[in-house]
């Protein structure tokens, strides 16, 4: 019963650190940097849901292609979080979120703004390279093969430390459940 809680334990910190898995591994500096108030508008606006309404507005009327923006709880601050699926030549679309941000007072430091490639990722060869567990397939198997482990105290081979931080613990289930939400290993 006690490995049981251990593992429940474990799983439930593999699923908190995933929901912030994205801002830790794409965040961009430059988009976080406060700015001050201008004197167009009384104060910067700090409101998650408020940033999030005026943020999503904007794409949806800019039409922007393959933006996506959402919430995610990073530590105990909800953040708006917009993820641009594309390459270098969407960052005409990140400047123009960013220009948005910056021109309407919004609070710099809630809104993380990444740009993905997912494009010229060579699926198979980076299946190869980061599974964990041996099945030649980054799955949902492997985070549970690393938490799985850690709770019982057993050795994990270096491919475990999947986030290449040299530890492995925990944050490596979460990064390959982050890569696996945002649909980097899908055939």
């Amino acid at each position: 019963m006690k490995k049981l809680k251990k593992i429940l334990s474990v799983l439930s910190a593999v699923m908190v650190l995933s929901t912030c898995a994205a801002a830790v591994a794409y965040a961009d500096e430059t988009v976080t940097e406060p700015t001050e108030a201008t004197e167009a508008t009384d104060q910067m606006i700090t409101d998650t849901n408020e940033i999030y309404d005026m943020i999503n507005e904007f794409v949806e009327n800019k039409e922007f292609p393959r933006v996506t923006v959402s919430t995610i709880l990073v530590g105990y601050d909800f953040k708006v979080l917009v993820h641009i699926d594309g390459d270098e030549a969407d960052n005409s679309i990140k400047t123009g979120i960013c220009d948005f941000i910056k021109e309407n007072n919004i609070d710099e430091t809630k809104v993380i703004v990444y740009v993905v490639d997912t494009g010229r990722i060579d699926l198979k060869r980076l299946h190869k390279l980061k599974d964990v567990n041996g099945d030649e397939i980054v799955n949902v198997r492997d985070c549970t093969y690393i938490a799985s482990r850690i709770a019982k105290g057993e050795e994990l081979n270096e491919k475990a430390d999947y986030n290449g931080d040299g530890k492995i613990n925990v944050r490596d289930a979460a990064a390959i459940a982050h890569d696996l939400a945002s649909g980097i290993f899908k055939f």
